[in-house]
This record gives structure tokens, sequence and C-alpha cells, in this order.
């Protein structure tokens, strides 16, 4: 599993680091993408839903997400 910690990274900037993190580990099939504000959390689930990817995204804590790509 990849991990990407996006903590203090407006979109599109998480979008853009996950995706190229998927494609620089194309033999990964499950991330981790942490971020700080539900928006980023959505948009990155948004995509992988383009790209037909399953996603799951959890509230660690106030402010907080993690995004799960599988």
């Amino acid at each position: 599993m990849k991990n990407l910690d996006c903590i203090g990274k407006v979109c599109p900037i998480p979008v853009i680091e996950t995706k190229k993190m998927m494609s620089e580990n194309k033999d990964e099939t499950d991330f981790e993408i942490l971020v700080d504000n539900e928006v980023a959390s959505q948009n990155i689930s948004k995509m992988a839903k383009e790209l037909k990817i399953n996603s799951k995204i959890e509230k660690v804590k106030e402010g907080f997400y993690k995004v799960s790509l599988h």
C-alpha cells in the first residue's frame, strides 16, 4: 500500500499528486491519501470513480480525512 500525505494542500493539488503517485506505481493496487478538507476527499473519490477505482472516505478526526483507493 502506498501512502500520500496531502495535509495542508488545497485542491487541485491532492488530486494531481494522487494521479502522479498512481502513475508512478502501476503495480500497486491500494493507496491511502490523507487530506485536511472534505472537498479534497470528495474530489479524489470523484477522480477514482471516473477511473473505475473503488474508493472509501473515512473521517479520521475533525477536519482530517483518509481516502482509500483499491
